[in-house]
C-alpha cells in the first residue's frame, strides 16, 4: 500500500453489503479498506486503532445505530464520513441529520436485488470517497444542532438585493453558519445545495425551522420577495430574471444540476458587495465555479435581468 492510498473502513451490519462495498472500493487501484465493522460500538474502536482517511458508515445496525455512531466519531476521533444507506423520501430527515452531524456525504443504498443495483453506483461510492478524503476535517468538528425558531417571519414585497450562495460536500453546515446570524433581513436569498432531489424538501424544511428567515423551496415563474431563502430544486438549473424565478432542465454544468456557475451567470455584471468563502478541494469539478469562490452576494440592478 502506497502512502498517497486512502485508507477506508467499511461499516454494516451484513458481512454481503461489506464485501459488496470493499470489492467496490478496491476496484480503484488509489484505494484500500483497512478494516471492517459491524456495529457502531466496533466502527468507534476500530478507528480510534487504525485512524483511516475515509469511513464509509450504515444508518440501520443493532445496537448503537449508525446517527449514534456519527455522533461519537465526531467527538471522540473526528473522521471523514460518507453515509451508505437505504434512505428514501419518507427517511430523508436521517440525511439532514447525518450531515449536521458531520457526514460529508450520504449514498442511498438502491431499492431491488442488492448486489446487480450496488454495482450501478459503484464510481459513485468511489467517487465520493475520493471527494471526502480531502476534505478539510477542521470544518466537520463541532457541529452543533440548532434550536427551532418559532416567532413569525416578516416577508418584504421588491427586494434590490440578492445575495446567492452554493455549497457543495459539507456545505449544510457553513449554510446554516451563514444565514443564522440574520435577524432580520429585506434582501433575497438564493441556495444551490448539492443533494438528491427527493431530499430537498427536507432540507428546506429543517431551515426555515431553525433561520429567522423564510425559507422555501423555488418554484418557477415565481415572483422574488425580500425575507425568503429560496432553495434550488434538485435537478433543475435555478436563475433570477425579471425578478422571477426560472427554473430550467438542461446540461449538466460541470456534471451537476442544478449549478452555482449558471446562478452566477447572471451576476456577471453586477459589483459584489459581500463575498464568502467555503472552499473544498476538487468542488470545482462540482460546479462550483471555477474560480473556486463557492459563497458570493451581490446587489441586483432594478431590471434583474
Amino acid at each position: 500500500m502506497t502512502a498517497d492510498m486512502i485508507r477506508v473502513i467499511v461499516v454494516d451490519d451484513s458481512n454481503f453489503m461489506v464485501n459488496v462495498i470493499k470489492n467496490i472500493l478496491e476496484s480503484d487501484k488509489g484505494i484500500r479498506v483497512i478494516g471492517t465493522a459491524k456495529s457502531g460500538t466496533e466502527a468507534i474502536e476500530k478507528i480510534k486503532e487504525l485512524k483511516p482517511d475515509v469511513v464509509t458508515l450504515d444508518v440501520l445496525m443493532p445496537g448503537m445505530n449508525g446517527l449514534e455512531a456519527l455522533r461519537e466519531i465526531m467527538r471522540d476521533c473526528p473522521t471523514r464520513v460518507v453515509m451508505i444507506s437505504a434512505a428514501d423520501k419518507e427517511s430523508a430527515d436521517i440525511v439532514i441529520r447525518s450531515l449536521e452531524e458531520g457526514a460529508v456525504s450520504f449514498i442511498s443504498k438502491p431499492q431491488g436485488p442488492i448486489s446487480p443495483h450496488m454495482e450501478r453506483i459503484a464510481s459513485k461510492i468511489i467517487d465520493k470517497v475520493k471527494t471526502a478524503s480531502s476534505v478539510d476535517i477542521e470544518k466537520l468538528k463541532n457541529r452543533k444542532r440548532r434550536e427551532k425558531k418559532a416567532h413569525a417571519k416578516r416577508i418584504y414585497g421588491k427586494s434590490d438585493v440578492g445575495v446567492a450562495i452554493g455549497a457543495s460536500l459539507g456545505g449544510i453546515s457553513s449554510i446554516e453558519k451563514a444565514l443564522i446570524p440574520i435577524k432580520d433581513s429585506k434582501a433575497s436569498f438564493f441556495v444551490v445545495q448539492h443533494m438528491l432531489p427527493e431530499f430537498v424538501s427536507s432540507f428546506a424544511e429543517r431551515l426555515d425551522s431553525i433561520l429567522n428567515l423564510k425559507v422555501k423551496v423555488a418554484g418557477n415563474g415565481e415572483m422574488i420577495e425580500g425575507g425568503i431563502v429560496y432553495i434550488a430544486p434538485g435537478g433543475y438549473h435555478m436563475k433570477v430574471i425579471n425578478r422571477r424565478v426560472v427554473l430550467e432542465k438542461g446540461e449538466r454544468v460541470n456534471g451537476v444540476m442544478p449549478s452555482a456557475d449558471v446562478l452566477n451567470r447572471l451576476c456577471n455584471s453586477v459589483k459584489p458587495i459581500l463575498c464568502v468563502q467555503h472552499r473544498l478541494n476538487k468542488c470545482c469539478r462540482a460546479g462550483f465555479m471555477s474560480s473556486m469562490q463557492q459563497s458570493w452576494a451581490l446587489s441586483f440592478p432594478s431590471s434583474w435581468s
